[in-house]
């Protein structure tokens, strides 16, 4: 045993020492970026990030706002998906596995928001065994951002990061039907998630759209 302090554990501190030390890694690193991006005349401008410096500075301009009482977990998990956004630098397939890691920042904030609401104005299911995991049932994605609009009354103006070139965001966060923008967002998750054959490209603006909207649930 040891009579040293024990400084304690920073996870959220960690995760920034960790995205620092990758950048300072890919900066000896050949690559680039050219990805489809919000810009100011469009929600998905062909734009090319010329150095690793560039990058990251698109990049640090969508890390979550210090007032937001997003907790740690939550910032965490966000923080994840920016180094494997910044990583993509160097491999350019690696932004795939950066979205399905944002959405999971994504659907913990929801649950942790609103997952009790959605499951109280839900319809009783089939009640299911308990996981290998221990995992708690949760509400779909689908329901979680459903209910945004439904009876959260989450606005265009609620994504303030997401819509500087234009473009529109609620009719993505409904349900499959006739109001719902095809793909949704819930179904964007679950084409990465769930293996489809077709992956296409990463996907303009995804984390403007998850930063806005974890803004909005700890607003």
């Amino acid at each position: 045993m040891t009579n040293l302090p024990l400084e304690p554990f920073d996870p959220l501190a960690e995760a920034d020492e960790a995205m620092n030390a990758l950048a300072t890694w890919l900066a000896d690193v050949p690559g680039g970026v050219c990805i489809f991006w919000p810009s100011p005349t469009s929600p998905a401008a062909l734009t090319s990030f010329p150095t690793i410096d560039a990058w990251r500075r698109a990049l640090e301009a969508l890390d979550l706002d210090s007032a937001c009482a997003a907790p740690a977990v939550v910032r965490v998990k966000y923080r994840r998906a920016q180094k494997l956004y910044l990583l993509a630098w160097a491999d350019a397939d690696v932004m795939l596995a950066a979205e399905i890691v944002a959405f999971t920042a994504l659907e913990l904030a929801l649950n942790d928001r609103f997952g009790l609401l959605v499951k109280a104005l839900s319809p009783p299911r089939k009640k299911k065994e308990p996981s290998a995991t221990g995992m708690i049932a949760t509400p779909p994605l689908s329901d979680l951002l459903d209910h945004l609009v439904t009876h959260q009354g989450i606005r265009e103006l609620d994504f303030p990061t997401a819509l500087i070139g234009g473009g529109r965001v609620i009719n993505r966060l409904r349900k499959i039907g006739p109001l719902a923008d095809r793909p949704t967002l819930a179904e964007m998750r679950n084409r990465h998630a769930h293996g489809s054959p077709i992956e296409g490209g990463p996907l303009s603006g995804l984390l403007h759209v998850i930063r806005d909207l974890i803004h909005y649930c700890y607003a």
